[in-house]
């Protein structure tokens, strides 16, 4: 019967070596994740930024008679969107797409019928910059107006938040990107020196 025999240098790998080819495959894996959360949240910005410019397309499309007929100035320079306005559907499609993308489920509570304020609380009460509170961020999208509650909105900045900061777009054509981590603006309007809201 032949037996097998083994040469002094046929062994296995030790534990050294099979440590660092562990600790190889972790440092692989690990950059791979990295890699990963970074492209999953550039694509989340992207559309984030896709849906403020439908939502521009659409307020200019309906623009009419001087005013953008699908918002109605709300309380603290904040406009609502009106759901029974011709494009007025579709941006309660595209804000609650942007709520779903940064993380404010809120959006996705949204009443039907009437003027939809994004801004309210749960008590109901209206919060803004000119109030000094914070707590309208939460919506992680505002739409800013220079018109005064009950007026015509002739004017807008819608802002988002990103995973970096916020986009916005505005009614005079501005694009503005910002990714220093800075939140959208909390103590004031952003108005331009014609006292129109604008992005900033």
């Amino acid at each position: 019967m032949n037996s097998i025999k083994f040469k002094a240098n046929d062994r296995g790998f030790t534990l050294i070596e099979l440590l660092v080819v562990i600790a190889i495959i972790g440092i692989l894996a690990s950059v791979v994740l990295i890699s990963l959360s970074t492209a999953r949240s550039k694509a989340m910005d992207v559309r984030i930024k896709s849906n403020l410019s439908q939502m521009r397309n659409q307020l200019e499309q309906d623009y009419a008679n001087g005013a953008y007929v699908d918002l109605s100035a709300g309380q603290n320079n904040t406009a609502n969107i009106n759901p029974t306005m011709p494009g007025g559907a579709n941006l309660l499609v595209l804000v609650n797409d942007t709520g779903n993308l940064n993380g404010h489920a809120q959006l996705t509570n949204l009443a039907s019928g009437g003027n939809v304020d994004l801004f309210a609380t749960t008590s109901g009460s209206t919060v803004g910059p000119n109030a000094g509170d914070p707590s309208y961020l939460d919506s992680g999208l505002v739409i800013f107006t220079s018109a005064a509650s009950g007026n015509s909105v002739q004017d807008y900045a819608v802002y988002a938040t990103t995973t970096a900061g916020y986009d916005c777009v505005d009614s005079a054509g501005n694009n503005v990107t910002d990714g220093t981590a800075v939140t959208m603006p909390i103590t004031s309007v952003p108005l331009d020196t014609n006292n129109k809201v604008v992005c900033k």
